[in-house]
């Protein structure tokens, strides 16, 4: 009799201790899918405040990309007016010595020295104002290239893709000459090209790249090493389109296709 019950206690027992580890097996199956749950929920709140920053980044990209055209235009046509008022003042300072030498009446020589004194300080007015425009564009191109970086996220475990700056250097001669067309390059206004300013003219005139048609002949692997002498945002010169840009003001200059 004692060893039967002993045995039901036993059997009692076990099943207890089944029944405990199948809880516990319950429970922390419970546990690891809340924990899924909430991990998939940080994670999609942080993929969806990426995704935010990203869209802000390039609004600010576009609205900044804007402000250099703008700037872009404006330069264009105070440097014009330079030229005008150049023209003027050359002009003027003829007027002026031909009347000295046959001797005119006074007041045809006051108003001669008062335009020509005139269009030298709207010369020198503008002349201030142009190099505000550069300091400006230089600060928006530095501002456009940070959020550039923002948005190219950094390559897996530390690898670069492309050639090294270095390399990109050394290539750079090649390409002058080749894109060049065997010819002396023109000393072209790069700056009328989509995307150029005065500081990526300068760089890209001291790399040999001086024309219009030069950036208009950049073949696909030529953008891979102009971009690395550069140090620019990869793929900001095919966004910007620089070739059909640079064609374009080829053809507006000497009236002529590339």
């Amino acid at each position: 009799m004692l060893d039967g019950v002993e045995w039901a206690a036993g059997e009692i027992i076990l099943f207890m201790l089944a029944a405990t580890l199948v809880g516990f097996a319950i429970a922390y199956i419970f546990i690891r899918w809340f924990q899924r749950g909430d991990i998939e929920a940080a994670y999609e709140a942080e993929l969806t405040a990426q995704e935010e920053l990203a869209r802000k980044a390039e609004h600010r990209l576009t609205e900044s990309n804007k402000t250099l055209d703008k700037l872009q235009g404006e330069l264009k046509k105070e440097s014009e007016r330079i030229g005008e008022l150049e023209a003027q003042l050359e002009a003027a300072q003829e007027s002026l010595a031909s009347v000295e030498e046959t001797g005119p009446d006074g007041a045809e020589l006051v108003k001669l020295r008062a335009d020509l004194a005139e269009s030298a300080a709207a010369r020198k007015e503008l002349t201030a104002r142009v190099e505000e425009l550069d300091v400006e564009l230089a600060r928006r191109e530095s501002k456009v290239t940070q959020i550039e970086e923002q948005l190219t996220p950094a390559p897996a475990g530390g690898d670069s893709a492309g050639p090294t700056k270095a390399e990109a250097l050394d290539k750079m001669a090649e390409i002058a000459d080749r894109t060049a067309g065997g010819a002396s390059p023109a000393d072209d206004d790069l700056k009328q090209v989509h995307g150029i300013g005065p500081k990526l003219e300068r760089t890209l005139k001291d790399l040999g790249i001086t024309s219009f048609r030069q950036i208009a002949g950049f073949r696909d692997d030529d953008i891979v090493y102009v971009t690395a002498a550069l140090g620019a945002f990869k793929g900001r010169i095919e966004r910007d389109d620089w070739m059909s840009s640079a064609a374009a003001a080829h053809a507006r200059e000497y009236g002529e296709p590339v």
